[in-house]
């Protein structure tokens, strides 16, 4: 199975040991739209709209294959399902344009979450859909 991941797991980041081990498919973006926020240096991507008179972009991540032992992991230390839902959604390859796969994403679904971070003023949108670019 596939996994995106688009913020702190992603190559050269503090949590990418999760899928170190994991064969790299290449760098995607999402079919679907969606806002990226950063708040305290971490990215969160939501169905959730931060910013109302901003449009939904596609999210620039990077796809790994992964097994269930290592998704079992990320689940446990990203708080899926009391933070995050995880989708399968299409991604599509920013080199290769004709290769589209199904990946898992995590997407913050947490009200509690969601409000504090929008309440908190300090969270800018990620406009490129990419986090590696904001920082």
């Amino acid at each position: 199975m596939y996994l995106f991941v688009y913020g702190v797991m992603r190559k050269n980041c503090a949590n990418h040991s999760f899928i170190k081990d994991c064969p790299y498919i290449g760098l995607f973006k999402t079919e679907k739209k969606y806002q990226m926020v950063q708040y305290n240096n971490f990215p969160y991507t939501s169905d959730y709209k931060f910013f109302e008179n901003e449009d939904y972009v596609s999210i620039i991540g990077e796809v790994y294959e992964v097994t269930e032992q290592v998704l079992s992991k990320i689940n446990t230390f990203s708080g899926y399902p009391n933070y995050y839902k995880r989708d399968l959604i299409t991604v599509n390859n920013i080199d290769n344009k004709k290769l589209q796969l199904d990946a898992h994403i995590y997407l913050l679904t947490n009200e509690y979450i969601l409000n504090g971070i929008k309440n908190s003023y300090n969270y800018e949108l990620v406009k490129s859909g990419d986090f590696l670019n904001n920082l």
